[in-house]
């Protein structure tokens, strides 16, 4: 695995809940608020 944000939806705000999963196994790691949009988050 390798760190990073690899993806993420189109309607992720500032301030949304948003969940962090394995790439692999597609398991929950954790929970948190996005610190920004979606355009911020992925290149």
């Amino acid at each position: 695995m390798v760190a990073g944000i690899h993806g993420a939806e189109e309607s992720v705000e500032e301030g949304d809940l948003v969940w962090i999963r394995d790439m692999k196994h597609k398991r929950p790691l954790a929970l948190g608020w996005a610190c920004m949009s979606n355009e911020g988050l992925v290149y």
